[in-house]
Order: structure tokens, then sequence, then C-alpha cells
């Protein structure tokens, strides 16, 4: 995970920063994100809902050991499909539901997004 830890390191993720993980598998980036960064929120989108409910599994089954992993949440969605509005949206508010029905789509709330071999931060509008 050499690319996530150059990752980490260039985009100086802050406390009131929300990462997405768009393609997140089943969780590795998200899980190394919550681990290493202060972020506030670390998001997951996955298409392959197998992969994303494997995630989330694992995550659960570690968040007693590892409470930053409770900061993590994933929808099961094609990014697509959801670019120009969404009935889900991640709660910025940690003491909520992992996802909740509202307008904004998943990467309302994001500061930092990771797709693939590229990300963004701040000064990138998704469109």
């Amino acid at each position: 995970m050499a690319g996530v830890s150059m990752l980490i390191e260039e985009a100086n993720i802050q406390v009131n920063d929300v990462f997405l993980d768009a393609g997140s598998g089943v969780g590795n980036v998200l899980a190394q994100i919550a681990l290493q960064t202060r972020a506030f929120r670390v998001v997951g989108i996955e298409i392959q809902r197998d992969l994303a409910a494997r995630g989330m599994e694992l995550i659960a089954s570690r968040a007693s050991r590892f409470p930053h992993f409770l900061k993590i949440s994933v929808v099961t969605a094609d990014i697509r499909n959801i670019a120009e509005g969404s009935d889900t949206v991640i709660s910025a508010d940690p003491d909520s539901k992992l996802a909740q029905p509202s307008s904004p789509p998943p990467f309302y709330f994001a500061t930092t997004l990771c797709s693939k071999k590229m990300w963004f931060w701040q000064c990138v509008l998704c469109a």
C-alpha cells in the first residue's frame, strides 16, 4: 500500500476532512485512511454489493479493537448514477446512521476524493 501512504503524506488530511474512495472494494484503503489520518469521516462507494458487504463485515468485526473504524461507511452504488443527484448521502454527523435519505450525492461532504489511481482534494469540483 505504498500508493496509499503517498496519498496520505501528500493530501494532508485533517480532522474536518471527509475522505471518499470511489470503487472502494472491500475497504483496504478506507481502513488505512481511518487508522493513519485524522479524517472526520471515511466513505467508500462500491458498485459490487458483495464487495461492499464483505468490507463492512470486516470493518465492523474489528471496530472494537480499532475504534477509528467507526468513522468508516460504505455505500453500494454506481457513482456514475449519483453524480447528478441521489437519494443517499453520508451524514457528517458521527453519531448518525451510516447513510441516510437526502438529496446531495455521497461525495457532497467529501474534501478528499480517491478513485483508483487519481486523487483530488478541496479545489476539485466533481461534475
